[in-house]
């Protein structure tokens, strides 16, 4: 826990989330975390759109329901602020269609959320995904979160890449590779129910992202570094 205390508090920490429940199902433990020791957190979501569920009977899910389903998650995790970019159904699930100059744009500077206007000093970004949206968020957030030598932006002291079961279905080099482990022990049970909050989104049996699935691969990090659960990311710039 102390570890965690000098990494999280009175910091600065943005997550950034393709799509609402992302937030909730790649750092669900590390937000709550964060909050509880004292950090400002930002929730960046890309697109909020109307959703047609797959395996439903073609149930389509209001954008507005979604939203709704997005504020009572950022209260439950402690989330100080969070803002969503797109609520239009043209881009949602469509964002690899967009430029991407375009989406570095608001994630930079634009967005009351950017990097420029909050100035976090640790961000969270997606992971490699079959999902176009996922893969479209992280090459944005990757330009956004660069390098520079001219003060021009904010640099985060930490960048790390956040995981998610469908992960596993990739090419091999994409995988995430779990460089930085957080202990959510005493976290995984409200994790789950942060989860399970995303009434519109929440999956059970079979699929990836079930409540059990998400579980088991918190307790299959964990036990890769002797804890009970645990996140696991892939951290790209550590500064200290």
């Amino acid at each position: 826990m102390e570890t965690a205390r000098k990494f999280f508090e009175d910091r600065r920490v943005l997550v950034v989330a393709p799509h609402a429940d992302d937030e909730a199902i790649g750092c669900g433990g590390a937000i709550l975390r964060a909050s509880s020791l004292g950090a400002r957190v930002g929730v960046l979501i890309v697109t909020v759109g109307n959703l047609q569920r797959v395996g439903d009977g073609g149930r389509v899910v209001e954008g507005s329901e979604r939203l709704e389903e997005v504020s009572r998650v950022a209260e439950f995790l402690g989330v100080h602020d969070w803002e969503v970019l797109m609520t239009d159904d043209h881009n949602h699930m469509r964002l690899d269609g967009i430029p991407r100059r375009d989406l570095v744009a608001p994630l930079e500077r634009e967005a009351r959320l950017s990097i420029r206007n909050f100035k976090p000093d640790i961000v969270f970004l997606p992971s490699h995904s079959y999902n176009q949206d996922h893969e479209a968020v992280l090459r944005a957030g990757l330009v956004a979160t660069r390098p520079h030598d001219h003060g021009a932006l904010p640099q985060a002291a930490a960048v790390l890449l956040y995981e998610y079961p469908p992960n596993s279905w990739c090419l091999p080099h994409e995988r995430v590779v779990p460089n930085f482990y957080l202990d959510i022990s005493d976290l995984l049970d409200r994790k789950l129910e942060a989860y399970r909050m995303y009434h519109s989104q929440a999956r059970e049996g079979l699929h990836q992202n079930s409540s059990e699935n998400i579980r088991n691969l918190a307790l299959l990090r964990g036990r890769e570094v002797g804890v009970v659960a645990a996140e696991a990311f892939q951290a790209l710039r550590i500064r200290i």
